[in-house]
C-alpha cells in the first residue's frame, strides 16, 4: 500500500468516530506488528494532503493547456447536478496523464486519461 492509501485510512478511522490520539495508535500499533515504521514519516506528510483533497471542492488538470476545457466541463456537470458552481480553483495534479476531475461537494466527475486507462486495464485483467 501507498502512503496516501495508510493516510486514507486514518481519516476514514477519525471520521468513523475515533479520536485521533487513538487513530494514530492504531495505526502505529500495525506498522510495527508489520515491520513498516519506516513508512510513518511519510504517512504523516501525506495525511494534511488527502484531508485537504477530501474537502476541498476544486478542478484537478494534468496541465494549464486542459484548464479552459476543463472549467467547461466543470459547469456542465455541476449544472446538472444543480450544484452552484462558484470559481472552483483549478489544481495541476501530477499524478494525471491528461484530462481532468471535477470534485465539488458529494460528486466526482473524473474525465482524466488516468481513470479511462484504468477502467480499461481493469475490464482487460478479468
Amino acid at each position: 500500500m501507498k502512503s496516501s492509501d495508510y493516510a486514507q485510512a486514518l481519516l476514514t478511522l477519525v471520521e468513523r468516530g475515533s479520536t485521533p490520539r487513538d487513530a494514530v495508535q492504531k495505526l502505529v500499533n500495525y506498522c510495527e506488528r508489520k515491520g513498516i515504521q519506516a513508512a510513518l514519516p511519510r504517512i504523516r506528510g501525506q495525511v494534511a494532503r488527502v484531508a485537504t483533497k477530501r474537502t476541498t471542492s476544486r478542478i484537478e488538470i494534468a496541465r494549464e493547456s486542459d484548464a479552459p476545457l476543463a472549467r467547461k466541463a466543470a459547469e456542465v456537470a455541476c449544472a446538472e447536478h444543480h450544484i452552484p458552481i462558484t470559481d472552483l480553483p483549478i489544481v495541476i495534479d501530477e499524478t494525471l496523464i491528461g484530462g481532468s476531475r471535477v470534485i465539488a461537494q458529494d460528486m466526482l466527475m473524473d474525465t482524466s486519461y488516468k481513470h479511462q486507462l484504468l477502467k480499461l486495464y481493469h475490464s482487460l485483467a478479468r
